[in-house]
């Protein structure tokens, strides 16, 4: 038996996964779905997110692996919600039009990730990875922002090309009285966007 016999794929849109996995889930878990670390991160930002922030040239598909144990019913394992954007505006000799992958990302933060329904486990991530690269030919995949972890090292390893566009830290100050003390400990190219 090999590795991709213990899993299967599936995409969905993000409304059809709500649909289908909401029920799912909440019979299962007690009307719970689950745990995102940061709220805007959750299903309904993310579903406000597609209905209000993204262009209509973009769809939202939801790369979906479920892991197959013994016969079993499949378990959702993995959802990963991304968006597709198709760019046929671009007149050329070609008539391929370019496919990009994004992650999506809420409105008020960049931060994204996949939602994970069992125990996150970097090959498992990387066996999605393989699906998505066997049934999807992008110009560009820009994913991201991630913090460390399982799903920046899963890219890392899975995907061989790769370049980091930006990387981003954030500056904590304490301990400051007034005014004069704060301005005077932030770096200087944040001293000026006040």
């Amino acid at each position: 038996m090999t590795e991709s016999e213990y899993y299967s794929y599936r995409m969905l849109s993000f409304t059809e996964f709500i649909d289908l996995y909401k029920i799912q889930y909440e019979t299962q878990h007690k009307g719970k779905m689950p745990k995102a670390r940061l709220f805007e991160l959750t299903l309904p930002w993310l579903a406000a997110t597609e209905e209000f922030m993204l262009s209509a040239k973009s769809k939202v598909i939801v790369h979906c692996l479920h892991q197959i144990v013994d016969g079993e019913e499949p378990i959702l394992s993995i959802a990963w919600p991304l968006v597709h954007t198709f760019d046929n505006s671009a007149i050329k000799k070609s008539a391929s039009s370019k496919h990009h992958i994004t992650s999506l990302t809420s409105f008020y933060s960049s931060v994204a990730e996949p939602i994970f329904f069992t125990s996150s486990v970097k090959e498992d991530l990387q066996q999605l990875f393989s699906y998505i690269a066997q049934e999807h030919q992008w110009h560009s995949m820009q994913l991201g922002a991630f913090e460390e972890g399982i799903v920046a090292q899963a890219l890392v390893e899975y995907f061989p090309y790769q370049r980091i566009f930006s990387k981003t830290d954030n500056v904590y100050q304490t301990g400051n009285s007034n005014y004069a003390s704060y301005y005077q400990q932030r770096p200087s190219q944040l001293r000026n966007p006040f």
